[in-house]
């Protein structure tokens, strides 16, 4: 006797008689059982269920490096501009001011000026980064996205706490495949997605205050040093 049944109820019977159980509370393996009557069936359900658990898992990576591709180019557009800014509001400078040649004291202010220029260009990049990583945190409704990695972060603390938030969310993507909401894995790994999530946030703003403090440090240097190399006499131009 032949039985035909659909596709969806055969597949939710299946589910509903697997068995998945991590191997201890902060793994990442699983083992899976399987009660069946037709053993070669099973064997052929939990062979095609772990293919597609692996499909899905190299999408979620293929997502995160998307979200930080494009985080990525975004800032490297808007850098561009701003370099493109520098770039002519230096040409104006020189053309305004000019830039004492031969004396002594003239080409220390110009190498520390240059020095301090690094500085702040390196601080302005870093402070823009963290703005953009922090305005899409604090966008952010639920938990369920991954956070662009990667991205250029100085801080090593800082990444490591959005690399750990990415890890518990992926494990999370991958558990709710074959795991329910009520299950006590499910409820432990969403306590501890919380928790990282919130310290990212935390973490994202006092970077950012603390980089908003460095930019003021670095500008009056900058502009203090720049206003000294005026301030010497014109000998000769370049």
């Amino acid at each position: 006797r032949v039985k035909i049944e659909h596709p969806v109820n055969v597949a939710a019977r299946y589910l509903n008689s697997l068995e998945i159980e991590l191997t201890s509370k902060n793994s990442s393996v699983a083992n899976l059982a399987l009660t069946c009557p037709n053993g070669m069936l099973g064997k052929d359900f939990l062979e095609e269920y772990i293919n597609t658990y692996n499909e899905e898992g190299i999408r979620d990576q293929i997502e995160l490096a998307d979200k930080t591709s494009q985080l990525i180019d975004d800032h490297l557009s808007k850098l561009s501009e701003e370099l493109s800014s520098v770039e002519t509001q230096v040409q104006d400078y020189k053309q305004s001011q000019g830039l004492t040649d031969i004396a002594s004291q003239a080409d220390v202010y110009n190498t520390q000026s240059a020095s301090v220029g690094q500085m702040k260009v390196e601080a302005e990049t870093q402070y823009s980064i963290v703005s953009s990583l922090n305005n899409y945190v604090q966008g952010k409704r639920d938990h369920d996205q991954l956070i662009p990695a990667n991205s250029g972060i100085n801080s090593e603390a800082l990444t490591a706490q959005i690399n750990a938030y990415n890890d518990l969310v992926l494990e999370r993507n991958r558990l709710s495949r074959i795991a329910s909401s009520s299950n006590q894995s499910m409820i432990d790994l969403n306590n501890r997605i919380e928790s990282t999530f919130n310290s990212v946030k935390s973490g994202l703003q006092n970077e950012k205050n603390n980089l908003e403090i460095q930019q003021r440090d670095i500008s009056a240097m900058y502009y203090r040093n720049n206003a000294r190399i005026r301030a010497i006499p014109r000998q000769e131009r370049v």
